[in-house]
């Protein structure tokens, strides 16, 4: 709920329909980053005119990778492994092949692939998607 392009909207719409829940309904919301836990507590409670109980921990059942890709590369470069460091040959693998492409034009269409195609393909080939 974070998220700066959906965050402040997934709110507002459950503070403005809130009505429409019935009393006896129970809500559960889950956040990995919302900021404002208690405040958006103590509104459910106002509205909600029930508890609301705020969990908190640090810890992560899926730790994060940050991976960047260079546009026109053939893969994902992993610069924050899943123990929180900081890749930095992996990031200057990535910035180097930047540094030859230069301002080359964006290949796509009929002729090649779009970046994003690209992506996609190496993170299923990788075995990256969560759907399991």
């Amino acid at each position: 709920m974070r998220d700066k392009e959906r965050g402040v909207v997934w709110e507002e719409a459950i503070y403005t329909n809130i009505s429409y829940f019935c009393r006896q309904c129970a809500l559960c919301f889950l956040s990995a980053t919302i900021p404002n836990a208690r405040q958006f507590a103590e509104s459910i409670c106002y509205l909600h005119h029930q508890p609301c109980h705020v969990v908190y921990t640090d810890y992560r059942p899926t730790p994060l990778q940050h991976f960047l890709y260079s546009a026109g590369s053939d893969g994902l470069y992993e610069v924050v492994d899943v123990q929180g460091r900081f890749r930095e040959d992996q990031f200057a693998k990535a910035m180097s092949f930047l540094a030859e492409k230069g301002d080359q034009p964006r290949m796509s269409g009929p002729g090649g692939s779009s970046n994003i195609v690209k992506i996609i393909r190496t993170i299923k080939e990788q075995d990256m998607f969560f759907d399991k």
